[in-house]
């Protein structure tokens, strides 16, 4: 199945919500707990910035790379409390060119 520009906004639209809805951080019984929030605002605010990137209309599929793999590694080390609300650049051209070989090795 190929992701999509609509998948996309899907996501950016439903994850901040499923996280403030349904994230129970290790510390915590009930989701709702404001790291909970925090941690919504946080993607909330990495998806914003990641669209505000010039290059969302034509190379979107390594940006949602570039999004999971950061939220993956920031659910990883849940202790470091890291922020991952920040576009990047050295991070997202490893991304694009790890995306860009698997592509060319496809073709």
């Amino acid at each position: 199945m190929d992701l999509t520009i609509n998948d996309w906004n899907e996501i950016k639209r439903n994850m901040p919500k499923a996280i403030r809805e349904h994230l129970i951080p290790d510390d915590e019984v009930l989701p709702g707990s404001s790291e909970a929030l925090a941690a919504a605002d946080m993607i909330e605010n990495l998806f914003r910035i990641v669209d505000d990137q010039a290059r969302i209309g034509e190379e979107y599929i390594p940006l949602m790379f570039y999004v999971d793999t950061k939220i993956q590694f920031w659910r990883s080390r849940p202790e470091r409390k890291e922020r991952i609300d920040f576009f990047d650049f050295i991070f997202y051209r490893d991304v694009y060119e790890a995306w860009k070989a698997l592509v060319e090795s496809l073709l």
